[in-house]
């Protein structure tokens, strides 16, 4: 949870270097976009998968080493 902290704050302080200002005075636009609900769902969605695959593949890793070593012939 906390990485997801750490990113959410790079990526709002780093947007602004790397698109610029908001366009201010007359015609600019002051509406405020919305996420749609089900792209923040799919997006919450994905991010819980990650977490998830963190979590339990760390006992995996053994299995996928040993196996890329077999397909690799390295060993």
């Amino acid at each position: 949870m906390l990485i997801l902290v750490i990113g959410a704050a790079l990526i709002g302080r780093t947007s602004r270097m790397l698109l610029g200002t908001p366009p201010e005075g007359p015609g600019a636009a002051t509406a405020v976009s919305r996420l749609p609900v089900t792209t923040a769902i799919a997006l919450v969605g994905g991010l819980l998968a990650c977490a998830a695959l963190g979590v339990t593949a760390g006992p995996l890793t053994t299995l996928l080493t040993e196996a890329a070593q077999l397909l690799g012939g390295t060993r």
